[in-house]
């Protein structure tokens, strides 16, 4: 008869107490965690493991704002974003804003005067102005673009090249009630312009 020393009764997984996530002490959370955690992973018949589905969508979009951002310096860099929330006259000139050229701080809006040149009472919508401040009444006048006058052409070298006087003309207009948009445009009262109101608004409709 033999007899086996050293060997011990091997135990039976199944006849040991199972044990569960509220048995285990409270200094053992991350073990609770991630027995947690293993739960999870284990998904139902027909569920697929979650995972990220949309790195090329990612891409694109990483690849859109990189797109974008050098846009936005380019535009910083060559144009002025300015142009963005202030008027500009006829000339090109930022309402509000002073440059080498010109200085317009003490103009901060845009108006759009009344063309002398028609019959009924329409705005010169291509010849707008900078001024101090919208008019609030019909009362007063003001300085307005009417024209320009070209000079004579003066060559100064032999390929062609020439300088020309331009002469540009104002005219005191009839002003009418307004008030300022965003601090930004004069736009007519339509209770008392309703004419030029709707000339104007559809104006911005067509042209923004």
């Amino acid at each position: 008869m033999s007899r086996g020393f050293g060997r011990q009764p091997v135990a039976n997984p199944a006849d040991e107490p199972s044990v569960s996530d509220d048995d285990i002490p409270e200094c053992c959370s991350f073990q609770r965690s991630k027995r947690r955690q293993e739960k999870s992973e284990q998904h139902p018949p027909g569920h697929a493991p979650r995972r990220c589905t949309d790195v090329l969508c990612l891409l694109v979009f990483l690849a859109a704002l990189g797109a974008l951002g050098w846009i936005w310096n380019y535009s910083r860099k060559h144009g002025d974003l300015r142009r963005l929330y202030h008027g500009y006259n006829f000339l090109g000139e930022l309402c509000g804003v002073k440059s080498d050229l010109y200085d317009k701080t003490s103009q901060p809006v845009l108006f759009w005067c009344k063309d002398p040149s028609q019959p009924s009472p329409l705005l010169d919508l291509s010849k707008p102005i900078c001024r101090d401040k919208c008019p609030d009444s019909d009362q007063t006048n003001h300085p307005c673009y009417t024209g320009v006058t070209k000079g004579p052409k003066v060559p100064f070298d032999n390929i062609g090249s020439f300088t020309m006087e331009m002469t540009y003309k104002y005219a005191e207009v009839q002003d009418y009630k307004s008030y300022p948009l965003m601090g930004i445009y004069c736009i007519p009262d339509a209770t008392v312009n309703a004419q030029l109101y709707a000339q104007l608004t559809d104006y911005f409709k067509n042209n923004i």
